[in-house]
């Protein structure tokens, strides 16, 4: 009886050892089957435009190509939503501003580590501009100018429109200036600069990667503007001083000045007694100026042109004794 219990505890204990190997062996077998994911692609990668529609990228072999819209302004960055295999990871993250163009590169990692990169490729579907200037027989240092086109991108960071001399010299007209500016239509004036001088020149438009040029066209010399302050009280026998921008004295040496009587073009007095400097006009009032008030004055060349008028029907200058 005794030698019976001892055999069927040894028994026991044999099958015991037989299931605890069996369950670690059927563990171990199991462990081996989650194998780590070797998934390393980019499954979607999206952006928003500037018009917040969606975009999203073709991903051929290792380029994440972006096909930006036409006319809208191309973003220096973008901030998109991407989506990976499962289980692997990407750096930069979702969700996370980068560079819009070829320096930003996606590191994708698979969860076996693995690696698979990716470089951003923006593909810019831009059309060629066109532009005409509307008024190229007039075109005038100190006045507005205007050139109609297409396909002009309307950020004054994007385009840029400089004119080009004979000798391939580009003046940039600065944006900040523009009057008018859409995607069909720019409206400026030709600054009052030394840097412009009168003569041809064409028109170089820059917009986003594309660029067009134009020309030459004639850019004609400024007419003679002047301003006089309201109120001016001048004694006959002294000098009236008309201060003047000194690009457009240089343009336009007077002669000879005309003085009208107010409310009349006919009733004028005529003043050779004319000094002109880089910054004014210096005109010496006769003695036998007639005591009245003058709201306007003409401008003449040696050869008897008109140069320019000041005219100022509230703010009329006085003559007095």
């Amino acid at each position: 009886m005794f030698r019976l219990t001892l055999k069927r505890i040894s028994l026991t204990r044999i099958f015991t050892s037989l299931i605890l190997l069996f369950t670690v062996s059927f563990i171990v077998s199991c462990k081996k089957e989650y194998v780590d994911f070797p998934y390393n692609s980019i499954e979607k990668f999206v952006i928003a435009d500037n018009a917040k529609a969606e975009i999203k990228a073709s991903i051929i072999d290792d380029k994440i190509i972006i096909y930006w819209p036409p006319l809208q302004t191309i973003p220096d960055s973008i901030t998109p939503n991407i989506l990976v295999s499962d289980r692997a990871k990407i750096s930069p993250e979702s969700g996370k501003k980068v560079a819009f163009n070829e320096t930003t590169v996606y590191t994708v990692t698979a969860q076996d580590g693995s690696v698979k990169k990716y470089i951003l490729s923006p593909s810019i579907n831009q059309p060629l501009p066109a532009f005409e200037i509307i008024n190229n027989t007039g075109i005038t240092i100190g006045e507005t100018m205007a050139l109609t086109g297409e396909n002009i991108i309307t950020d004054t960071t994007k385009t840029r429109l400089y004119l080009v001399d004979k000798d391939k010299k580009e003046i940039q007209l600065y944006g900040s200036t523009f009057l008018l500016f859409t995607h069909s239509q720019i409206q400026l004036p030709i600054a009052i600069t030394s840097a412009i001088d009168t003569g041809y020149y064409s028109f170089k438009l820059v917009t986003g990667l594309r660029q067009v040029t134009r020309g030459p066209y004639h850019v004609a010399k400024p007419a003679l503007k002047v301003t006089i302050p309201a109120g001016t009280i001048v004694k006959r026998g002294n000098v009236l001083t008309i201060p003047v921008n000194p690009v457009i004295g240089k343009y336009n040496p007077v002669s000879y000045v005309k003085i009208y009587y107010p409310g009349s073009f006919t009733n004028s007095i005529t003043i050779t007694n004319v000094q002109q400097t880089s910054t004014a006009i210096s005109v010496t009032i006769p003695s036998v100026f007639p005591i009245t008030s003058s709201n306007s004055m003409q401008f003449f060349n040696s050869n008897n042109t008109v140069l320019g008028q000041w005219y100022h029907a509230t703010a009329p200058i006085t003559i007095t004794d």
